[in-house]
This record gives structure tokens, sequence and C-alpha cells, in this order.
């Protein structure tokens, strides 16, 4: 080999060997600088899955400290498509044992470049089992907490529900969300070089915040009381819905409210998204007979009327434009009181008239229908107060009667309760403060105007359509609603359908509560007086008891015979009363409510004249005064609830002491 070759050699070996070491320090360029954030990238999706740790949730609590909701322990399934051999099989037995779409879960398990996917969030016990005894490879439990409402359908429009995600889907839970949520952390899941899960750690070493505590407005005492009531009434009627709202008209504390159909929040999937509506907040409705009471308050302050003022009912049939107006019941000449008491639609009207469009207009805009409450429920409608300019030629004769203008439940009882404090328009609130403050939106109406109202609106209970509200003893200011509601298929009034309402507050003179109640297309009876009013009775008589309201006077023989429906015994040769068989002259006896639930102690004891104090939650475990002692009249009983568990606990380390 000459040198000359030798050379050449050396040369193109040199130069190749450059040209190599060139592309060599050219490739790592392009990896560890210009490629750096990819292909970190791609090392960390291999070596981590970043996943979401959900804080404890804020609990709900009613204004007497009762939990509402709670957190508890749940299992939630995931799957790391890494270990999983055959995800075909895998999928098959996840879809039969949980329920789930077969295609959604081969979809998860065949994302082999995770190592974290979720199967189900939140599975129950029974699915736990199923799953264990599968014993699949690659398929992991995570325990998280799980939002439990422990009174089930309890105030379950109000406090609405949560999903699998720990977000809010509806009322309570869905508007104050930001605040219930708390703070959640990013959780870091590392793992070995086969993909398997080897440590578990947070981004920043912090650990997820709790959620802020809610206490609400609503007595869970009352609440019951009036569910119960309001869902024999929409089974006996078979009402489309019902709603009531329990407040205190003088601070605006809604105290309860509730709607039928109700649901269980814990199982809220297993109803339809109509059943969930809050109905008091959500639906509006043509109001009929009780928006005479802005009427009337109107027609007070305003002074174009008082209460001894005759009007010509024109004995039931009364043309104005070319609409006729009719009154159920034939009067000739009314005062302006017995108009409220007999609720006269062409009285009223004839009233609105006087008053003029643009004035009455105002006060109904005063009154606050035409706009939201603020309560700070979300999907709170402000109804339908159309502008006088847009009045029909009829608008000032369907108006006042409650026609031609559509508001909430809610509207209505905050409207009244004006009248009922002595005329201050109140915010409604549902979330406690401490101390409670009152807000107050404007005066609408002066207290002058607001006594001889209330005066009115007793007459009604006593002696008008609103009879089968009345309470032996107690003074009671109310007013009847029934109103015709609109056929969608021909625009006119429906002669069949009605929505039936009552609204009253008491004591009268010095109102502690307001009720109203509405009944959506009752079966078999349409008036107010006689769907609605009975509930506002009910309900009315067993808050009486639980809150120790004193009567405004000792009730006459005849009040009680007529109320309680005891049994007259007379001689037989007069019609004098000499006594009355009471019915709950045994009900004076403490019964033992021990090992009884919750619910049950307050259907029990709201048929007693005592006011009932809880603590507690769960099974009866104690009570004072004990099974058997004679009870007197406004007595405070007070009874302990303990959920089982703690009970066992608490009698296992009584038995150790012994032991001891």
């Amino acid at each position: 080999m000459s040198a000359q070759n030798t050379t050449q050699r050396y040369k193109f070996c040199t130069f190749t060997l450059t040209v190599l070491l060139f592309l060599l320090m050219f490739r790592l360029y392009i990896i560890q600088v210009a490629g750096h954030t990819r292909f970190l990238k791609m090392a960390l999706e291999q070596q981590e899955d970043i996943v979401s740790l959900e804080p404890e949730r804020g609990n709900i609590y009613d204004r007497n400290g009762h939990p509402l909701t709670m957190n508890i322990q749940a299992c939630s399934l995931f799957a790391n498509p890494r270990e999983i051999e055959d995800k075909f099989k895998t999928a098959k037995l996840l879809s039969t044992t949980l329920g789930l779409e077969y295609n959604r879960i081969l979809n998860e398990l065949g994302k082999r470049k995770r190592s974290f996917v979720w199967i189900k969030r939140k599975l129950d016990q029974s699915e736990v089992k199923k799953i264990t005894a599968l014993n699949l490879k690659g398929i992991y439990f995570l325990n998280e907490l799980r939002r439990f409402y422990p009174k089930g359908d309890c105030a379950s429009h109000l406090l609405g529900f949560v999903g699998v995600d720990n977000e809010g889907l509806e009322g309570i839970e869905k508007t104050y969300n930001s605040l219930l949520r708390g703070t959640p952390v990013k959780a870091i899941i590392q793992k070995d070089g086969t993909g398997r899960n080897v440590f578990f750690r947070t981004r920043d070493s912090s650990l997820p915040q709790k959620g802020s505590d809610l206490t609400l407005t609503i007595d869970e005492v009352i609440q019951h009381f009036a569910q119960m009531e309001l869902k024999r009434a929409y089974l006996k009627y078979r009402a489309k819905s019902a709603t009531i709202i329990v407040m205190n008209p003088c601070t605006g504390e809604i105290l309860a409210l509730a709607n039928e159909p109700g649901f269980d929040p814990n199982h809220f999937m297993d109803y339809t998204p109509e059943v969930w509506r809050n109905h008091a907040i959500t639906d509006v409705f043509e109001p009929g007979s009780t928006f005479k009471i802005i009427t009337a308050g109107a027609a007070l302050e305003e002074g174009v009327v008082d209460t001894d003022d005759r009007l010509d009912c024109e004995n039931g049939m009364f043309r104005f434009e070319d609409r006729i107006i009719r009154d159920v019941h034939k009067y000739k000449i009314l005062t302006f009181s017995q108009v409220i008491e007999h609720s006269s639609n062409i009285g009223i009207t004839k009233v609105g008239m006087k008053i003029g469009k643009y004035r009455l207009y105002q006060y109904i805009r005063a009154f606050g229908f035409g706009d939201v409450t603020g309560v700070g429920l979300c999907g709170e409608c402000k109804g339908i107060v159309r502008a006088p300019e847009n009045w029909s030629k009829v608008s000032i004769a369907a108006i006042p009667y409650g026609q031609e203008i559509a508001v909430t439940p809610l509207q209505i009882i905050t409207a009244v309760s004006a009248v009922a404090n002595g005329g201050t328009l109140l915010k409604p609130q549902i979330i406690m403060s401490r101390p409670f403050q009152p807000v107050p939106v404007r005066r609408v109406l002066s207290k002058a105007t607001c006594s001889k109202l209330t005066e009115v609106l007793e007459k009604v209970v006593e002696s008008g359509t609103g009879v089968e509200a009345r309470i032996p003893g107690y003074r009671i200011a109310g007013k009847t609603g029934t109103a015709q509601k609109i056929n969608p298929s021909t625009g006119r009034y429906d002669p069949s359908n009605f929505v039936s309402s009552f609204v009253g507050y008491f004591p009268a003179r010095d109102p502690k509560i307001i009720i109203y109640v509405q009944v959506d297309e009752p079966k078999g009876e349409q008036f107010g007086g006689m769907v609605a009013a009975p509930v506002f009775k009910s309900v009315a008589q067993k808050i009486i008891n639980y809150l120790g309201i004193m009567p405004d006077s000792k009730p006459l023989a005849d009040d009680l015979l007529n109320s309680d429906g005891s049994e007259r015994r007379r001689e037989s040769g007069g019609g004098a009363v000499l006594s009355s068989v009471e019915k709950d002259s045994c009900c004076r006896i403490m019964p033992d409510l021990r090992g009884k639930s919750l619910r049950r102690v307050m259907e029990i004891m709201g048929e007693y004249p005592v006011k009932l104090q809880i603590y507690g939650s769960g099974i009866a475990v104690s009570q004072s005064p004990a099974c058997g002692t004679t009870l007197r009249e406004g007595q405070k009983v007070s009874v302990t609830f303990r959920h089982y568990r703690e009970e066992k606990m608490d009698l296992t380390k009584k038995k150790e002491d012994i032991q001891k």
C-alpha cells in the first residue's frame, strides 16, 4: 500500500468520524436543548400521573345546629391500563357488574399511555364487594369523601345536591359551591419502569383546605311539619305539584320551604330534572285572590276607599269593556271589608279602578313584584309585571284580583310579610348570620294601613272564605286564592285547572309566623279555602305547640268542639254542652320515644302542646321528662339522638368501666 493511499484513507476516516461526531452532537442538541421541553413532558407522562385531591366539603346545618349534610367515606374505582392484559374481558366484567356502558370502559382501558383512569366514582358497599370478589389485575380502589344527606328528602329543594366531582349541581350546594367546596390540591402519582404506581405526593406538600360550613335559617322540625302536611294534601288531591313556605314576617327568615313531589338528594339521579325544580322560586303563576291583599293595601294607603265604604257587586256579574267579571257567589252591596272577606272579584275590580293603573303599578313594583327577592338561591325568577303602557284595555279590571300578572310563591309571601310586620318589605333570607340582622328593602305601607288591612284579613279567617284556617284562641289573618290556569292550547282560561292557595300570619297583632300554601291543579276540589287553608291550619297548630306560642284568648267551648273533632255529650233534654270527650286527653302523658327516628319523634310530638327541643341526630336514646310523666301545656320536652354506631361505642365503654 502506497503512502499516498494511506494518507487518503486516513483523511477519509477522519472526515467520516468528524461528520458522525457532528451529527451526534447535533442530535444531542436537538434532544437536550431544542427538544428539552417536549421530551421532559414525555418522560413525566411515563413517570407520573396528576390527580386532583378534593377537600372535605363544608357542612350545612339548620338554625339549631342540626346537620343537614355530612361527608362520609366512599370507595372510588380506578384502573392502570398498563397493567391490564385483556382489556376486553376486564371491560366486560366491569360493565356487567357496575351497570356501566361497555364501550366507555373499553375506551378508558385502552389509554395505554396513562396509568390512572377513573372507572366509577363513589361506589356503594355492594358494588365494592362485587368488584373485590372479581380480583381484577390493574383495578384499584381509592378512598374519597361522598356527600350524604342524613335526613333524606328533608329540605331537598333548598339543599340541592352534589355531583361526583364535589361540585354543587342544585340548590344551596350550587349557589354557595365556592364557599362549601374548599380548596383542592394536585397530587402526583409516581410510577416505576413497569408503569406501576409506587409513590404518592402533593406538589407543594400542602393538604386540601376544608370548605366553610353554612348555617341556614330553616328549622328542621318546622321543615318536617311543613313537608308532612304538604305531602298529605298533594296525595289527597292528586295534584300536579305543591309548595309551602314558612317565614318569620318580622325578620325575613325562611323557617321552612318544601315542594311536592319531593326527592332524596342521596339518589337524585333516580328522579327527573322536573322533580328537582324548586317551584317556590323558579315557577311563576297568576296568583288569583291572594293578590287582592296588594290591591287592598294600595287602596287603603291612597285613601280611595275605607273599610266601611260600600261597593255595588252587581249581583255576581259585571261587564267591563269586552270582559264579563263574575263572583262565585252573588252579592249586591258589600262593604270594602266584606269584599275582601268574601273575595269578590267585582268589588276589588272597582277598587282597582279607583286607584288607577299608574298608581296600582307603582304599588305592585314597590311590593317587589317584577324583581327577584334576592334570597340567594340559583334559578330565582323575577316574574312578569308589564308596564302600564303595555296593559290591555281590560288589565285594570283583571290585575286587581291577580290575573294578567305572574309571580312566584316566594314573592307572594314576602309581599304579605310587609303587611304583617307593619309595612316594611324585607329581603327573605336563607343563610343564618350571627347576630342575625333583617335587611329592609323599603317601606311600602304605613303602620295604620297595615293595622286596618290586618283587621280585614282576620275577618276572612273568622267568617269568610278562610274559615278552614281557624285555630281557636288565636287571631289569624289570611287570604284564600283560587286562580284559573291558562290552557296553552287555546290561550284561554281553563275551567277545570286551578292553582289553590292560602297565605296567613299569626298571631295577627304580633305576628311570629307567616305561611304560604299552594296546590297546583288539585283534583276533586278547587277552592283555596278548602284545599290550601287546611294545610295552613295543620302546620300552624304544630308550630304553635313546638314554639309555645301563647293564645290570644281562651277559646270558646263550641270552637274547641268544632275544631278538634271531639264528641259532644248533651243532656237528653237540652242542647248545652256538658263535656267533651277529648281525643288527646290521654296524650298529656309523656310517651316513650327511645329507639325512634327523628322523623317519628317529630310526628308524635307534633300533636302535643309542648315545646320540643332536639339534640343530635340518628335514633332517640334519652328523653326528658321520662315516659309516663304528665305534661303541661307549653312545657319543654328534650330528646337526645345519636347514631347507632356512636351509641354502641358508648355502651361498650360503659361495660368496660364496669368490668374494671
